[in-house]
Order: structure tokens, then sequence, then C-alpha cells
């Protein structure tokens, strides 16, 4: 059987304390100066898209270096070992429609394997493309 990922919500530069204590609690987010937020949230590509629009401000943009830094920081802090991101194609996007040519891609990715591989995750501190609906957890 497969699994769904953990999904990054972009917090943006809405007050930390408009969200509900329990589910900052939940997510691990303790201070003001993390921009992102795992959440425990098993979900496709798009409800997780969905979920972040609506609970937060969208899917994780990654635009530098240092951004993919803080992610995979906070990504092993959560104890998960990969999670969506707001990357999509074709061509590659970002979710929030930021624009960024930065990428992390792992080596070998993006392949799109049996050309259904359009959305992007997070693995440790490099990128792979995935299915959207359909996604392993290792």
């Amino acid at each position: 059987s497969s699994t769904l990922l953990v999904l990054f919500c972009k917090l943006g530069q809405l007050s930390v304390s408009t969200y509900p204590y329990k589910q900052l609690f939940e997510a691990g987010l303790n201070d003001e100066s993390r921009p992102y937020v795992v959440l425990n949230k098993m979900r496709h590509w798009l409800k997780a898209q969905n979920y972040c629009r609506q609970e937060f401000i969208d899917l994780a943009s990654v635009r530098s270096k240092s951004e993919n830094q803080q992610v995979k920081n906070q990504l092993q802090n959560s104890l998960y070992h990969e999670a969506w991101i707001g990357l999509h194609r074709e061509p590659w996007s970002w979710s929030d429609g930021s624009s960024s040519s930065f990428r992390q891609w792992r080596s070998n990715e993006p392949n799109n394997e049996n050309n259904a591989q359009q959305c992007a995750a997070v693995q440790g501190d490099v990128w792979v493309d995935w299915n959207c609906n359909i996604c392993p957890l290792d």
C-alpha cells in the first residue's frame, strides 16, 4: 500500500499569533523566525496545496540555498524524511506564483518517470519529482 507525504506550509508574513496554539504546538513551531511549518497531515499534492492555502499561505517555495537549508533543518527536526513543496510543472513553477530559477534536484532528477511525475518533494536537502497522487514514503 502507498502512503502520502507530510507537507511544508509557508507562513508568509502573517503573525504566528494569528494561528491556533494547538496547531502550532503540533507543528513544532515555537518562534517567528521560522518561515515554514511541517505538518503531520498526509495529503496528495493538490490536497496539500489546498490545506496550506486554507490554513496558512501556501505550500513552501524554496528560492535560495539558505531557504533550502531552512527547509532541510526543519524537516530533520520534524523526524520526517520527505515532504511536499510547492513546485509543480509544466513548466516547473511555484504554487504561490513566485518566480525563482533556484533548483536543488537530486542527481538524475527530475526524471518524470512513466511520464507521471508532475510535483516536487524535498528529501533532506535535495528535491525529487513525484506522482502528485501516489507518494510512497520511504
